[in-house]
């Protein structure tokens, strides 16, 4: 790809701006307070400036990257006052940035990286940009594509906490008196540790990524086969659960597997460092 080393500087600067130092309060005052988003912009911009350091890139590069994602974020700004569904409004910003980053590095000419960041393997600057890809900003995708399904799952999770604390009381493990107590704290407190299915995630799509690196494809349904074992309890008795868990993973490892595809197959083409392996089908031979 022409410039794609470029591109993926780039795309680490837009990651990082968008989704990394900005932090979930800022994100939600932009959406209501203009300051708020020009404040993100200037943030936004201090990371497209750091690409100068990497690239001898002209400076009117740098103006389009800053002014465009402005733009765009001003235009998302605008249709949120129109109380367009947020799910739209994310994919939509999201697609424009990075449209508007390949054009942009498309139409550049052909740039090196600075000569004193050349002993640096290429290859580095291609797992960052990966490895920025695949952790927060799948994350946030995940909590605002598939919210309801959240949602459905922690009321189900409540919903079987008080049937438990119900059969209790009429096992007479439990005192009436307490049952409203039980009741109150099932609905305030937190069903898991907060931010573990943000790692677990993270976790599986890193390992995901390097499976695919090196042509190992066939071992992810171990993951899968891993993660669905440890959560067997809480997939079998809850079906509101059971699909948001099902959609999420599935989700989290084919963002892994298109970014991958996207960052060495297509914009920085390498190969697998191990041959892949091939499955191998054994069939029991009858008894005779």
């Amino acid at each position: 790809m022409h410039n794609g080393l470029l591109f993926l500087v780039i795309l680490s600067a837009h990651l990082a701006g968008d989704f990394y130092f900005q932090t979930t309060a800022l994100a939600d005052k932009k959406e209501k307070n203009y300051s708020s988003l020009l404040l993100h912009s200037l943030i936004y911009m201090v990371f497209v400036v750091l690409v100068f350091l990497v690239f001898e890139t002209p400076w009117w590069f740098l103006l389009i990257a800053a002014a465009s994602h402005w733009l765009i974020d001003s235009g998302k700004w605008l249709l949120r006052q129109t109380k367009l569904p947020k799910t739209r409004l994310f994919i939509l910003d999201q697609l424009l940035h990075l449209i508007t980053l390949l054009l942009l590095t498309m139409l550049t000419p052909e740039l090196e990286i600075r000569p004193w960041l050349s002993f640096l393997p290429e290859t580095l600057w291609a797992w960052l940009a990966l490895l920025l890809l695949i952790l927060r900003p799948v994350n946030v995708s995940v909590d605002i594509l598939f919210s309801k399904y959240a949602t459905a799952a922690k009321e189900e999770s409540k919903r079987q906490n008080i049937d438990e604390d119900l059969k209790r009381r009429d096992a007479g493990q439990i005192a009436t008196s307490e049952l409203s107590e039980h009741h109150s704290d099932n609905l305030k407190e937190p069903l898991e540790v907060e931010g573990a299915g943000a790692w677990v995630g993270a976790l599986e799509r890193i390992i995901t990524v390097l499976f695919a690196f090196m042509g190992q494809f066939a071992a992810m349904g171990l993951l899968m086969a891993a993660k669905s074992m440890a959560r067997y309890d809480k997939i079998s008795k809850g079906p509101a659960f059971a699909e948001y868990y099902l959609i999420g993973t599935l989700f989290s490892i084919l963002s892994a597997i298109v970014a991958y595809l996207f960052v060495f197959k297509i914009v920085f083409p390498v190969s697998a460092v191990i041959p892949p392996t091939p499955i191998i089908l054994i069939t029991p031979t009858p008894i005779p």
